[in-house]
């Protein structure tokens, strides 16, 4: 009997400037006593500065690994090979396609102006109760699904 075994990884990183803090004095005015570097020998008042840089450009990343244990299937298929070629160029062109993505952010919460949305999410509830973590990765593949198709239908309705 052959299993699939699911193995998934999630991870969240935080990663950005933090604020800073620097401060200094420097002699003003030249020195009294040439030839004798200290503060106490500027011609002027020193005035010490300090400069503060708060928080900015920080970034929220999150990743996932899902692994899909199909390892005994694959060796004893004579499709394995081209079935992995064909899933690498599929995902190498997702990652430089343009698709439009439909947005999940919600400006009123009628159902008329949102149902796509309230459609996906509720879709999405059962894909994480059944396949938990490994849902996650899921649930991206049906959000690409439904943009286009979400695309392909609004191509057909301006024509």
């Amino acid at each position: 009997m052959r299993t699939l075994r699911i193995r998934a990884i999630a991870a969240a990183e935080l990663y950005g400037n933090t604020e800073g803090h620097s401060w200094g004095k420097q002699t003003n005015g030249g020195l009294v006593t040439p030839g004798v570097f200290s503060f106490s020998n500027s011609v002027n008042k020193i005035e010490p500065w300090f400069n503060y840089s708060h928080r900015n450009m920080q970034t929220f990343g999150l990743s996932g690994i899902l692994n899909l244990g199909w390892r005994d299937q694959l060796e004893s298929s004579p499709w394995a090979l081209p079935l992995l070629l064909v899933l690498m160029l599929l995902s190498c062109y997702l990652l430089i396609a343009e698709i439009p993505m439909f947005a999940l952010k919600f400006k009123h919460w009628g159902w008329a102006e949102n149902q796509l949305k309230y459609i996906f999410i509720l879709c999405c509830i059962p894909i994480l109760l059944v396949c938990g973590v490994a849902g996650i990765s899921l649930i991206i593949v049906w959000y690409i699904l439904v943009s286009v198709f979400k695309n392909f239908t609004d191509k057909l309705k301006q024509q």
